[in-house]
């Protein structure tokens, strides 16, 4: 009897510590992060736009991350602020929630269009979050602007 009832209480405090790390993990904040576009040819006119999603995979809202594009090749990043978007950014990311910026490509002078970028976002806590590096557009024979 006393080799079970070591058993249960082993399986017990396995089962246990299991939904600690579980309860833990699932509180995180957790950003999934992305961007794209299509420039062709000119890249400043008005008519292009680069577009960054953050989606909130937490199970809490959190207050609206900063965002930046950066260009790893060259070093420069190019943060994004409200001013520089068409409609309202929310104060905050609800759990689940997604929000979709369309930047205008005049913001981004400077950026080579056939170097990846990345779209990267700080939380308030310093937490950082960033995209998979992404090639935006294709010059057709075009030099580069910067």
């Amino acid at each position: 009897m006393d080799a079970v009832a070591i058993y249960a209480a082993a399986v017990g405090t396995v089962g246990l510590g299991w939904q600690v790390v579980s309860q833990l993990r699932a509180d995180r904040t957790k950003l999934v992060v992305s961007v794209g576009g299509s420039f062709d040819g000119a890249f400043v006119e008005d008519n292009h736009q680069l577009s960054a999603s953050i989606v909130n995979e937490s199970r809490h809202e959190i207050p609206m991350p900063g965002l930046e594009i950066f260009q790893p090749s060259i070093r420069r990043g190019w943060p994004v602020r409200a001013a520089d978007i068409a409609g309202e950014l929310p104060d905050t990311l609800r759990a689940r929630d997604a929000v979709t910026l369309l930047i205008p490509s005049t913001r981004f002078v400077g950026m080579r269009l056939n170097d990846p970028v990345v779209a990267v976002a700080r939380t308030a806590t310093g937490a950082q979050f960033t995209s998979e590096p992404t090639v935006i557009g294709h010059l057709q024979g075009q030099r580069d602007p910067g």
